[in-house]
């Protein structure tokens, strides 16, 4: 059996405390990670590198976090990544994970919780 390629993520978030521990955590899981702190950042990125997976923090400087999602998740290029909203745990009750995949978001990741990058990411690296 070959073994499976750690993913290529983005992270998008403003709080620069987090970011940083997000990007190191997931880096020593040897995951490819770039970061930016803005949707517009994001796009361009987004737009240039193949990601597995894009977390996004809730709020942004340019935008809410749910509304870059739809917008990744609108566009058929990007249509295939698997996309995650960080719930801050004060908000978490406003954003359900129903309501979430009934958006057409593929996961959602939740800072409260822990959770395992490799169960976001598509496994099929040749896709």
């Amino acid at each position: 059996m070959e073994a499976q390629r750690p993913g290529d993520i983005l992270i998008v978030e403003d709080d620069s405390a987090f970011l940083s521990s997000a990007c190191l955590t997931l880096t020593r899981c040897r995951h490819g990670v770039v970061s930016c702190s803005s949707a517009e950042e994001a796009r361009n990125h987004l737009d240039r590198i193949p990601f597995d997976l894009v977390l996004i923090g809730q709020s942004l400087p340019d935008s809410d976090g749910e509304a870059l999602c739809h917008s990744i998740k609108s566009d058929s290029n990007l249509q295939s990544i698997s996309v995650g909203l960080l719930i801050d745990a004060v908000t978490e009750a406003a954003i359900t994970p129903d309501s979430l995949m009934g958006s057409g978001f593929n996961k959602t990741a939740n800072t409260a919780d822990s959770f395992a990058p490799d169960d976001y990411i598509r496994k099929d690296a040749s896709a």
